[in-house]
């Protein structure tokens, strides 16, 4: 029998981890069986591009994730797959599954998949006990066999809460290609198209970018400029694309499912997130030949090439210079 691999994930709502599991699932089915195994109720999202051979699986009936009847169902779900699916590798995606990971007591090899510098990340979700959650998270990785980190940051910094180091083993994020030709562009730039994909929070900072984009607008650069994505701060951004007089020069277009046809028609992304793993909208923008301008955070300065691709920075008087370059 060949040997199978669960992934275990918190939903199956379209947020990047899981979209990063459903790109590495849509990988291994192609070489053993495959499992997604979602803590959350009945739903997958039709944004998720998930390879129809995969089976997946809801083992948790009730609504609180934390109840026991869930962890022994979940438990009993696993001992199923174990004895009569040859199951062999778990990979758990977040907190919770990374937690439900630890609990596996079985001939399997259990790895986590770390998507980001979890203390910048869960303090910006949570304040500053998500500090303390992200210490949680990370001492709780010493009980699984593998942990999987995108770049050499990540790996430097689980190195402070990782026992054993050989656990952590570095593999890059990667995504599915865009599906069909890609057609090579060749866009005016009057006007030159910037755009901003991703959640409007404040762990993204949409709002650092509206004092450059009005600067380079008053220097008359014919300039529009086009927010993605949906969030708390959105109508905070309206209110200071108003205040700013910026109605006809900055839009606020919300998530859109299909981000393709907008990478080709776009000059320029930028990305001023202060916490990210290997952030898939630049992945995205770049496998399509999009330069991206990424806050010189984590592993962002691995994706660029010396402006060749795009560039990294540190200040608004950096990020108007690469924009004017």
């Amino acid at each position: 029998m060949n040997k199978s691999v669960a992934i275990i994930v918190p939903s199956l709502k379209p947020t990047s981890p899981v979209k990063g599991a459903i790109a590495l699932a849509n990988f291994i089915i192609n070489h053993k069986d495959v499992y997604i195994i979602s803590l959350e109720s009945n739903y997958i999202s039709d944004e998720l591009d998930l390879d129809k051979r995969i089976n997946v699986f809801f083992p948790c009936a009730e609504s609180n994730k934390y109840s026991l009847k869930n962890i022994f169902s979940f438990m009993s779900f696993i001992k199923k797959l174990y004895n009569h699916n040859n199951l062999k590798y778990i990979i758990s995606y977040c907190l919770l599954p990374d937690l439900y990971n630890t609990l596996i007591r079985l001939d399997i090899v259990r790895i986590a998949s770390i998507r980001a510098n979890n203390i910048t990340s869960y303090k910006f979700q949570y304040g500053y006990k998500g500090i303390l959650l992200a210490l949680i998270h990370y001492f709780a990785l010493n009980f699984l066999d593998k942990i999987i980190v995108m770049h050499k940051n990540m790996y430097q910094q689980l190195s402070n809460f990782v026992i054993n180091k050989q656990k952590l083993i570095i593999i890059p994020n990667f995504i599915s290609p865009f599906k069909g030709n890609i057609k090579e562009n060749y866009l005016s730039k009057d006007p030159f198209n910037i755009i901003f994909i991703g959640w409007l929070d404040s762990r993204k900072d949409p709002l650092y970018l509206l004092s450059t984009i009005s600067k380079l607008i008053k220097k008359d650069l014919r300039i529009n400029f086009y927010y993605y994505g949906d969030g708390i701060l959105k109508s905070q951004i309206k209110n200071q694309i108003k205040k700013l007089n910026l109605e006809n020069r900055v839009f606020i277009k919300g998530y859109v499912k299909d981000l393709k046809d907008i990478l080709l028609k776009s000059h320029l992304l930028v990305l001023p997130s202060w916490a990210e793993g290997v952030p898939r909208a630049a992945l995205e923008a770049l496998d399509l030949g999009l330069p991206c301008l990424l806050r010189d955070i984590d592993g962002n300065s691995d994706l660029i090439k010396n402006k060749k691709n795009g560039g990294v920075f540190k200040t608004k008087r950096d990020l108007e210079s690469l924009i004017r370059f």
